[in-house]
């Protein structure tokens, strides 16, 4: 742990670690609100909350030394990370998809 807060500053490691702090509440209320709604547009939702925490905890694990993947199609980007990164994106989009088609917006 000593080399984690070497390399990053202290207010990095900081919002680091908030950033995966609140994304855990989402995580939990999102969990707890799947539990009550099943449209396609609330699924979608939770689901980019999730990646999100993905997200987030792949940035963690990544900034503490860990090397999850080694395949690079870019220098300095794992495609892992690169996945995690767009895809609560690409679920918030679905999300707003199904929530203009069924309200006709």
């Amino acid at each position: 742990m000593n080399e984690f807060l070497s390399l990053l500053s202290r207010a990095q490691t900081i919002l680091l670690m908030l950033r995966l702090a609140v994304t855990a509440v989402a995580v939990f209320l999102a969990i707890v609100a799947w539990t009550k709604t099943r449209t396609q547009e609330t699924v979608c939702f939770i689901a980019g909350v999730l990646c999100m925490y993905l997200a987030q905890l792949f940035a963690f694990l990544r900034a503490a030394g860990f090397s999850i993947t080694r395949y690079t199609p870019v220098p300095g980007v794992s495609l892992v990370g690169f996945t995690l990164e767009l895809l609560p994106l690409a679920c918030f989009i679905a999300s707003l998809i199904f929530t203009i088609k069924r309200h006709s917006i």
